[in-house]
Formats: C-alpha cells, structure tokens, sequence
C-alpha cells in the first residue's frame, strides 16, 4: 500500500471520530434554536391574549377570545405544546394566580384551561367574563414545555410565564 493510500485511510476513520461530534453540536445549536424560538413565541402568545382578553372586556367569549389569541401565536412554534392556561383577575401588573389555579383548579377569580380548543369557562367558581369589569387587571398565566426536535439533543425545557392587561373602558359613540 502507497504512503498516499494511508493518508487517505487515516483521514477517513479521522472523519468517522469527528463526525457524531460534529453532528451532536449541530443538531444542538439547532434545538436550542428552536428552544428559544418556542420560548419567545409563549411569551408573544400571553402578552396578546392578555391584550386581546383587555379589548374583549366583559364578552361571553372572552376566554375563548384569549384561547385563540395563544393558539394562533403557538400555532408558529414547533415542538411547543401548552400544558395549563389560566386566566386570572390580578391584584397587580407582577401578580401570578394562585397555587391552587396553577395546578389545575378553578376557584374564583381564576378560569383553568388544559388546552386551547376548552370550551368556554363555565360561570362556577371560576371568573366570569360578564363579571369583568373596566380597570380590572386581567392575567393570563401559561404552562409550556418544548420537546426537541431531534434525539441528538437533551434539551427539553418546561416553563411558565404570565401577563397582565387592564380591562378596557368599553367606547360608547
């Protein structure tokens, strides 16, 4: 065999070591992309529906106002699935539901949701969009996970994060 030849076969199994190396830190920078991406959408999601939810004001609809505005946000992310929503009446701007809402809960003042295709809250217990009211402040708290998009990566986050809106005055012309 020529010196050139084992050149050539030194090179290749070089290749094969480097290789899943190379892959692993790819397919990683990849999922943590995506990670943040999925992050950022969550948090655009709540800070809309909070919005959304403040416009809808004392509608009968109003959580299905805020469901939608998250869905559709969410919808744009990949790997996110929503574990929990809550929509709360907060007693300030930082304020987060209880820990009885958070785990899943209803009780007043706060509507739990599993998914974004529930039904409209019923009114028992939980807070009625007809009992909303201008200058209320209104939060939407959320339960997100990212699950990777590849098995190379270990990431798989779980977070939380909430916003809140003031009701707003409803315009009379």
């Amino acid at each position: 065999m020529s010196d050139r030849g084992a050149e050539r076969g030194a090179s290749l199994v070089e290749f094969a070591l480097v290789m899943p190396l190379l892959a692993f830190i790819i397919f990683g920078i990849l999922d943590v992309g995506f990670g943040m991406q999925a992050r950022e959408s969550v948090s655009l999601s709540i800070s809309d529906a909070a919005r959304a939810g403040s416009l809808a004001r004392s509608e009968s609809d109003a959580d299905e106002v805020i469901l939608d505005a998250i869905a559709e946000r969410i919808d744009t992310a990949v790997g996110v699935r929503v574990n929990r929503i809550v929509i709360y009446s907060a007693d300030g701007i930082l304020s987060e539901p209880s820990d009885t809402c958070k785990s899943g809960t209803a009780e007043l003042g706060c509507n739990v949701y599993d998914s974004l295709t529930a039904p409209a809250a019923v009114c028992g217990g939980g807070w009625c969009p007809i009992d909303r009211e201008a200058d209320d402040l209104l939060g939407v708290w959320i339960s997100a996970e990212y699950t990777t998009i590849t098995d190379y990566s270990p990431f798989d986050l779980n977070w939380t994060d909430h916003a809140v809106a003031i009701v707003e005055p409803e315009i009379v012309e």
